[in-house]
């Protein structure tokens, strides 16, 4: 009690002394009126979201706005300052290119209202318990209850993008043969009390079967790191590009979580989620940028990189932790070197405005232009498209190809660039370089971005296929074919294979050879329901590609 105490009352006083030094005006003196901002009615068509007339790309962050010595129950807003913590936060968040926020649930309408004063959309989170059991009534009328209170206060706010009635729901709960219909009811109830605004859960790849059917946009939480031993065999774009193909179908498709890096400096390596650590500021940068440039080129609707700020309460919201650290329980007042308390690039452990981390400072140049095309692991052969979500910062573009300019680029609308260039008269396959040099409207260079892509008129990229053959009475056996881009077996080749139980959140993984048939053979030891993956690296001069498959197996 007494370290609770003390503990209190060393964030409060930091509270104080921080605006002691710093008055309030000066602390955000840097706050620029909003420009007026205009949220134009979400649509969906042809797999992809509109605001009005303008395709929408969701480049998001996730947020809750709690601060240290708070949890989910207390108060958002600050005892002295009010909301001047969250209005910081919006400006910030803005200015670091960001165009949405994403929620987990309604804890205070004024973080929406601030919200759209910096013109940030919003991914809505309307909290529903994870083990919500579809087929028990009292379950899902709980749930269809709170979605209607929350999505009657929503719907009275123009920015909310999409509203997510769910986050990572217990897989074992969605197994269940009355799940669409489960889904079809709570769909309805947002649909009929916030209309216009399209709905989605944020599932996890281990509940891919899931049907898409009731779902406005599929949404999935996809981390880069953890369950080495499955998602070594297919790489992270693997996977994000099979879940896209197994869930998605012709609907857009939204990575609802990405990232998540924290640089902990003193972790307890017996904690369950120390994959998430890294050493310092400077990997969490490099990494959260590389998972966004990789993610900006899998045909995505959006996505919400992880987190915003550092999040005290995350311990106590953990309760198998305990057995891990074997230490006195902790609480919302103690920044526990734990990684889920780590994951910001705002730090929350000198002050309650939030220290920014140097993937903030990054994000300043690298996120005011999101380039979407063109795909550095396609072959083009007949021109190669341009295009680029932009921030209110950016201006124009020049475009260098292999080093020499081959254009400047206008805006087409005021989000996007696009252009197209022409085919190469050389229709031998090439790697090229391009350069896109971003500008202002001074004409101040803001950043640059690079990104190799590749021509020729021959196909040369092979196919993986994996499929079940049986379940024995213990297990299940998987064959995984090889063929090459002229559909020809491709024998005595190495390919990585992968299991993930979903359920029992269980890994295999091993490596098989393709006999005269481009075939090779593995197993589930027992029997489940399993994502199933696949991957064959893949080499032509120096054109690198990890082909890839991956299905549900029930």
């Amino acid at each position: 009690m007494i370290r609770r105490i003390m503990r209190s009352f060393l964030v409060s006083s930091c509270v104080f002394l921080f605006f002691q030094i710093y008055p309030l005006h000066v602390v955000f003196s840097e706050v620029e009126k909003p420009s007026d901002t205009r949220f134009p009615s979400i649509t969906v068509k042809n797999g992809v979201l509109f605001a009005g007339d303008e395709e929408l790309f969701l480049n998001a962050i996730g947020y809750s706005g709690i601060r240290p010595g708070k949890d989910q129950f207390d108060p958002v807003s600050d005892d002295k300052f009010g909301y001047a913590f969250i209005e910081e936060d919006m400006r910030r968040i803005k200015e670091a290119g960001f165009n949405a926020i994403r929620t987990y649930a309604l804890l205070d309408e004024k973080i929406l209202e601030l919200a759209e004063k910096y013109g940030l959309w919003v991914v809505a989170g309307i909290w529903t318990e994870q083990g919500t059991l579809p087929h028990n009534e009292a379950h899902v009328q709980r749930a269809i209850d709170t979605i209607i209170r929350d999505a009657k206060i929503y719907a009275k706010h123009p920015n909310i993008a999409l509203l997510f009635l769910s986050n990572e729901p217990r897989p074992d709960c969605l197994y269940n043969p009355v799940t669409t219909k489960y889904m079809r009811r709570v769909v309805k109830a947002a649909h009929e009390n916030c209309p216009g605004v399209p709905v989605s859960f944020a599932n996890m790849p281990n509940a891919a079967f899931v049907s898409p059917e009731p779902w406005d946009v599929i949404s999935f939480n996809i981390y880069a790191c953890g369950f080495e031993k499955f998602t070594s065999s297919i790489g992270y774009r693997g996977l994000v590009e099979g879940i896209k193909k197994i869930s998605s179908g012709d609907k857009p498709f939204f990575i609802s979580e990405y990232g998540f890096y924290a640089p902990v400096p003193k972790p307890n390596m017996k904690e369950p989620w120390i994959f998430y650590r890294v050493k310092d500021e400077a990997e969490q940068s490099k990494k959260l940028l590389h998972d966004k440039e990789l993610l900006s080129q899998a045909g995505l609707a959006g996505m919400t990189m992880m987190m915003w700020h550092d999040d005290w309460r995350n311990f106590n919201d953990v309760p198998s932790a305990q057995a891990y650290l074997q230490d006195p329980p902790k609480t919302k007042f103690i920044h526990d070197m734990f990684t889920q308390e780590w994951g910001g690039i705002i730090a929350f452990d000198e002050d309650p405005v939030g220290k920014p981390r140097k993937a903030y400072f990054d994000l300043l140049k690298e996120n005011q232009a999101v380039l979407l095309s063109p795909d550095s692991e396609m072959i083009y052969k007949k021109g190669v498209p341009v295009k680029m979500y932009i921030s209110q910062k950016v201006e124009t573009c020049d475009l260098y190809v292999d080093g020499v300019m081959a254009g400047k680029i206008a805006r087409i609308s005021p989000h996007w660039m696009e252009y197209k260039l022409p085919p190469f008269p050389d229709s031998s396959f090439k790697k090229h370089e391009l350069v896109l040099d971003i500008f202002d409207g001074a004409r101040n260079k803001i950043t640059s971005i690079k990104r190799n892509f590749w021509t020729g008129t021959v196909d040369i990229v092979p196919q993986v296929r994996v499929s079940k053959i049986n379940n024995a009475a213990s297990s299940v056996q998987f064959v995984v074919e090889l063929l090459s881009s002229k559909d020809n077996p491709m024998p005595g080749k190495k390919i990585q294979w992968g299991i993930f139980d979903v359920f029992d959140w269980v890994c295999y993984g091993g490596e098989v050879k393709t006999d005269n048939e481009g075939k090779g053979y593995f197993s589930a030891p027992k029997l489940g329901v399993f994502l199933v993956g696949a991957g064959y690296d893949f080499k032509y001069k120096d054109f690198n590609k990890r082909c890839t498959d991956l299905i549900v197996s029930k």
